[in-house]
Protein backbone atom coordinates (compact mmCIF):
# COMPACT_ATOMS: atom_id res chain seq x y z
CA UNK A 1 0.00 0.00 0.00
CA UNK A 2 1.54 3.90 -0.86
CA UNK A 3 1.72 5.91 1.76
CA UNK A 4 -1.05 8.41 0.09
CA UNK A 5 -3.38 5.68 0.58
CA UNK A 6 -2.41 4.18 3.95
CA UNK A 7 -2.59 8.14 4.90
CA UNK A 8 -6.01 8.52 3.18
CA UNK A 9 -7.35 5.35 5.31
CA UNK A 10 -6.61 7.03 8.80
CA UNK A 11 -8.18 10.31 8.08
CA UNK A 12 -11.39 8.62 6.62
CA UNK A 13 -11.68 7.05 10.14
CA UNK A 14 -11.11 10.66 11.81
CA UNK A 15 -14.50 11.25 13.52
CA UNK A 16 -16.25 14.94 12.28
CA UNK A 17 -15.31 17.64 15.22
CA UNK A 18 -11.88 16.27 15.57
CA UNK A 19 -8.11 16.48 14.88
CA UNK A 20 -4.96 14.26 14.03
CA UNK A 21 -1.39 15.98 14.12
CA UNK A 22 0.70 14.77 11.21
CA UNK A 23 2.60 12.88 14.37
CA UNK A 24 -0.54 11.38 14.96
CA UNK A 25 -1.24 9.58 11.41
CA UNK A 26 2.77 8.90 11.52
CA UNK A 27 2.43 6.75 14.77
CA UNK A 28 -0.85 5.27 13.66
CA UNK A 29 1.17 4.04 11.02
CA UNK A 30 3.74 2.72 12.93
CA UNK A 31 6.48 5.45 12.79
CA UNK A 32 8.82 7.16 15.70
CA UNK A 33 11.18 9.27 13.64
CA UNK A 34 10.24 13.14 13.34
CA UNK A 35 10.76 12.52 9.06
CA UNK A 36 7.73 10.55 8.79
CA UNK A 37 5.58 13.36 10.05
CA UNK A 38 7.00 15.51 7.22
CA UNK A 39 6.18 12.41 4.71
CA UNK A 40 2.96 12.40 6.24
CA UNK A 41 2.67 16.15 5.32
CA UNK A 42 3.63 15.91 1.80
CA UNK A 43 0.95 12.79 1.41
CA UNK A 44 -2.09 15.00 3.53
CA UNK A 45 -0.89 17.93 0.93
CA UNK A 46 -1.35 15.90 -1.66
CA UNK A 47 -5.10 14.72 -0.85
CA UNK A 48 -5.59 18.50 -0.48
CA UNK A 49 -4.44 18.98 -3.69
CA UNK A 50 -6.22 15.73 -5.57
CA UNK A 51 -9.91 16.62 -6.84
CA UNK A 52 -10.28 12.89 -7.67
CA UNK A 53 -9.82 11.93 -4.11
CA UNK A 54 -12.88 12.33 -1.66
CA UNK A 55 -10.92 12.88 1.82
CA UNK A 56 -11.69 14.62 5.09
CA UNK A 57 -8.34 16.34 5.00
CA UNK A 58 -9.34 19.32 6.87
CA UNK A 59 -9.19 17.08 10.12
CA UNK A 60 -5.32 17.19 10.20
CA UNK A 61 -2.70 19.81 11.48
CA UNK A 62 0.37 20.20 12.69
CA UNK A 63 1.23 19.41 16.06
CA UNK A 64 0.57 22.88 17.11
CA UNK A 65 -2.45 23.04 15.76
CA UNK A 66 -1.34 25.13 12.62
CA UNK A 67 -3.34 24.58 9.61
CA UNK A 68 -2.23 23.29 6.35
CA UNK A 69 -0.32 25.82 4.31
CA UNK A 70 -1.97 27.10 1.39
CA UNK A 71 -5.90 25.36 2.75
CA UNK A 72 -5.91 27.45 6.07
CA UNK A 73 -9.16 29.31 5.25
CA UNK A 74 -11.22 26.52 3.55
CA UNK A 75 -9.97 23.69 6.14
CA UNK A 76 -10.87 27.05 8.72
CA UNK A 77 -14.66 26.46 7.77
CA UNK A 78 -14.79 22.95 7.11
CA UNK A 79 -13.65 22.68 10.46
CA UNK A 80 -15.87 25.27 12.07
CA UNK A 81 -18.57 23.31 10.56
CA UNK A 82 -17.67 20.48 12.52
CA UNK A 83 -17.84 22.34 15.13
CA UNK A 84 -13.92 22.89 16.16
CA UNK A 85 -12.91 25.84 17.96
CA UNK A 86 -10.31 27.81 16.26
CA UNK A 87 -7.41 30.07 18.92
CA UNK A 88 -7.17 34.08 17.94
CA UNK A 89 -4.09 32.92 16.53
CA UNK A 90 -5.61 30.70 13.55
CA UNK A 91 -4.96 27.62 15.24
CA UNK A 92 -6.79 24.48 16.85
CA UNK A 93 -6.37 23.31 19.85
CA UNK A 94 -5.75 20.45 20.12
CA UNK A 95 -6.00 19.57 23.52
CA UNK A 96 -9.83 19.78 22.78
CA UNK A 97 -10.42 18.57 19.87
CA UNK A 98 -7.50 16.62 19.15
CA UNK A 99 -7.54 12.78 19.25
CA UNK A 100 -4.52 10.79 20.38
CA UNK A 101 -3.31 8.16 18.67
CA UNK A 102 -2.52 6.07 22.17
CA UNK A 103 -6.35 6.25 22.66
CA UNK A 104 -6.31 4.15 19.28
CA UNK A 105 -5.57 0.89 18.46
CA UNK A 106 -2.83 0.46 16.09
CA UNK A 107 -3.74 -1.08 11.89
CA UNK A 108 -2.86 -4.12 11.33
CA UNK A 109 -1.20 -5.17 8.46
CA UNK A 110 -2.86 -7.83 6.52
CA UNK A 111 -0.79 -8.32 3.62
CA UNK A 112 1.64 -10.37 5.59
Amino acid sequence: MKLIDAVQAIIEDIPSGQVWSYTDIAEKLGFRAARHAKDVRTAVVALVNDQQRRCPWWRVVANNGQPIPGAAMVQQAMLQGEGVHFNADGTVNVQAFGRHVRDVPQIEDTAS
